[in-house]
């Protein structure tokens, strides 16, 4: 649960499909940056969000 899936509240129309969706652009985007630790390098992200420009060149 690295994207804290279960704790959100939204649960109305197609909401939780779309976060889904980004979850999972999110997770691609890491690991076609070559990273195998999802959990470390979405800290890492969130620690430093300029790292992100990185990966979506």
């Amino acid at each position: 649960m690295t994207f804290g899936e279960d704790g959100n509240g939204i649960r109305i129309g197609n909401t939780p499909r779309i976060l889904a969706s980004f979850t999972n652009a999110a997770i691609t985007a890491l690991r076609l940056a070559g990273k195998t630790n999802i959990a470390e390098a979405a800290r890492a992200n969130h620690a430093d969000p300029e790292l992100i420009r990185g990966y979506l060149k």
